[in-house]
Formats: structure tokens, C-alpha cells, sequence
């Protein structure tokens, strides 16, 4: 999922999420949303390009000792994984999700529910649907 929904999910995960195995929230985002409920690039948004140096040149021992055991068919001088580029490392353009529009999600999560609650009862219990579901 996008970054910017790990906030509205961390801060009303009792209200979001009925255990660690309610993935709900995730497939209303994803059916609202479609792809633009997944992040677009690839990298990191929480490590700065020098926090991410720092923390491969803190392994830099290991990483040898690793490839020259497990990895004996590399170059003694290739690194065991590519060094962090400026290209890795995003900037989001826009702010974190303001309160009133997670409040807006929330809410339109809880419609979401009820309406696949109310479906799963009326095929329960054999109702005909007088408008045929999206995928039929």
C-alpha cells in the first residue's frame, strides 16, 4: 500500500482492523482506489541517501565475510549488494493525510463494510440481486 495510508492505518488500526488477519481496509482501498492505492516508484521515503550509506558501510565487514563464504563465484572487489543511488531514495510531493481526510476514510470505509456485510447476508440467504455484481 502507499505510505500514506500507513497513517490512517497505525492510528485507527481498533476501528480499521478486527485482528492482524482483517486485511478489509487494504481491499477497500484497493477497489476505491485501484493502483493509485499502491505506491509508484520504488525505494525508500524514511532513510536519507546518507542513512542508507551509513548503514551498508556499517555491514561492510560482514557483506565480505558472506560473499567470500557464500557467494565464492563474485569478485573480491564487487560488493555483495549494490550500493544505495540518489535514484532510491523518494521525496513525497504531498503533505501527510490531515485528520479530516482520514476521518473521510475511515468513513468511507465503514459504508464499504456495511455494503459487503449486507451482500454477504443477502447471497446468504439466496436474495437475487436486482443489479448484477461488477464481475458478471
Amino acid at each position: 500500500m502507499h505510505e500514506r495510508f500507513n497513517q490512517v492505518a497505525s492510528r485507527h488500526r481498533h476501528e480499521l482492523f478486527d485482528s492482524m488477519h482483517d486485511h478489509r481496509f487494504y481491499r477497500f482501498l484497493e477497489e476505491v482506489l485501484g493502483e493509485r492505492a499502491y505506491k509508484d516508484y520504488r525505494g525508500s521515503i524514511v532513510l536519507t541517501l546518507s542513512q542508507r550509506q551509513m548503514i551498508v558501510n556499517d555491514h561492510v565487514p560482514a557483506n565480505r565475510r558472506l560473499r567470500k563464504e557464500y557467494f565464492g563465484e563474485l569478485d573480491d572487489g564487487e560488493p555483495l549488494f549494490p550500493p544505495p543511488d540518489p535514484s532510491d531514495v523518494h521525496v513525497l510531493d504531498e503533505p501527510p493525510m490531515d485528520e479530516s481526510t482520514q476521518l473521510l476514510y475511515l468513513g468511507m470505509f465503514r459504508l464499504w463494510k456495511q455494503l459487503q456485510e449486507a451482500k454477504a447476508t443477502a447471497d446468504a440467504a439466496g436474495v437475487r440481486r436486482s443489479v448484477p455484481p461488477p464481475d458478471g
